[in-house]
Order: structure tokens, then sequence, then C-alpha cells
């Protein structure tokens, strides 16, 4: 169809449909501010106080006007009303689905502390000492005493079935979290009380289930190609893998 010299506009839509978009954007302030108060209100301070910093409240939005009922294409004087309807079929807005707001903020908060964790795997276990966490947390602070890295404030085991199950060490920070893991990268083949442990623990930072399951995806297919190239082509990086400028004959 050819737009002829009486046809409005195309920067012009129909009444109903800039109200239908006006209601949806109403309806999604309301829940931004539903979940902004969710999250201030959690109890979690730390994400609290990001959220207030960082998200301001969203003012509501004025009150929308009527709709013009005189053609302003036409002359100043027409009193010719205008019509509001198109002949372009109305397009019904899905409905939004309701959410939990607080259930939102949960998870927030345990994202936040996942990115203040790091997870020491193969790490020497014994299920049946109930100050096993008081050594762990001990043995990791005094190894970041001594290289002068941020320390663990608290220390935790995952329970599963595992023979050496996760130890989950708590920092103030993603920072310090990432200090500590940068540094125990760099020592872990230096540290004598590290290099005495016959498991080799190694150190990651905690992980969603997603990316858990890259990692393992990842873990199975280095190994799989090093055994096949017979030397360390790929190594670890993160959950991912990439090539190593320095290959060793692989065991």
């Amino acid at each position: 169809q050819t737009s002829s010299d009486d046809d409005p506009p195309s920067q012009f839509v129909p009444y109903s449909a800039y109200k239908d978009l006006y209601d949806r954007v109403a309806a999604l302030t309301s829940l931004v501010n539903q979940l902004r108060g969710a999250i201030i209100d959690s109890g979690q301070n730390k994400l609290a106080a990001a959220v207030a910093e960082s998200c301001e409240h969203l003012p509501d939005l004025p009150k929308i006007a009527d709709p013009l009922l005189q053609d302003p294409f036409g002359a100043a004087d027409s009193s010719v009303p205008m019509d509001t309807s198109s002949q372009i079929p109305q397009v019904v807005p899905p409905p939004i689905t309701p959410i939990n707001t607080l259930d939102i903020a949960r998870e927030a908060a345990k994202l936040l502390d996942k990115a203040t964790r790091v997870v020491i795997e193969r790490m020497p276990d014994d299920r049946d000492n109930n100050a096993q966490d008081e050594r762990d947390l001990e043995f990791f602070q005094k190894l970041a005493s001594s290289h002068h890295l941020p320390a663990p404030k608290k220390a935790h085991r995952h329970q599963c079935s595992s023979k050496f199950r996760p130890l989950k060490l708590q920092f103030d920070s993603s920072l310090d979290r990432d200090i500590f893991l940068h540094g125990f990268h760099r020592i872990r083949s230096s540290e004598k009380s590290l290099m005495d442990i016959a498991s080799k623990p190694r150190a990651r930072r905690d992980l969603t289930q997603p990316e858990l399951e890259t990692l393992r995806a990842s873990r199975k297919y280095v190994y799989e190609q090093n055994k096949i190239a017979k030397e360390s082509k790929f190594i670890m990086s993160d959950i991912t893998y990439k090539l190593n400028s320095k290959p060793r004959p692989f065991v």
C-alpha cells in the first residue's frame, strides 16, 4: 500500500496504541520499585546498600493526556472530530507475569555471597572431626598471612558425598577474594604446606550451577585432548580453557 498526501505522517500513532505503551511502562516502573524495596528490606546489608546507592526510586509517570479530538492536519478552526481508531489491527500486549520480588532479592543475595567466596577442591577432609572447619580456617589464614594475602573470615565444608568435601572460604569483598585466588595460583607450586598435600588442592571461585557445568565440561575436554597430545596442550582459564604457550609432557 502506497501513502498519499492525505495520509497522516508516520510518526503519529493511534491513541489506543500509545495508551497501551503507557500502561506497560507504568506497570514496569511499579515492578522495578517493588523489587528495589524488597532488596533493600531483605536484611542483606551489602546488597541493600549497593542497590540503594546505584538504583534510584523511579517517580510515578504523569497522568496520561486526553486524546486530541481535533485533526492536527486540518484547519485550525476545524471542528471535525479526529478518528482515534485505526485500520491497523490492534496488538494486544501479553499479560505481565507476576514476580516474587522477595525471591529475586534472595537470589541476588546468594550471588553477592558467591562473589566473595573461594572454593578449595581436594583439600584433605575428616568428616568425623567436628573441628574440621576451624582447622581449615586456621590453615588458610596462616597461608594468607605468610604470603601477604587477604585472609578468609569463615570456612565451611559443603555437604556432599565426595571424598573431599569442597571447602568454601568467605572473604570480606570480591576484591579480597580475587587477590587471594591470584596469590594461591601463584604459590601453589612453591608453597611447601600445599606441595606436601598428596591430593594437590586447587582453588576456584564459587560458581552458579550453569558455570559449574561449563567448568566440568572444560576440564573433561582439556584432560582428553592433553591425553591424546601427550602434552599439556590446553590449560584451564577460570571455567574455560586456552592454548598453553609452554606445554609440558602430560602423564
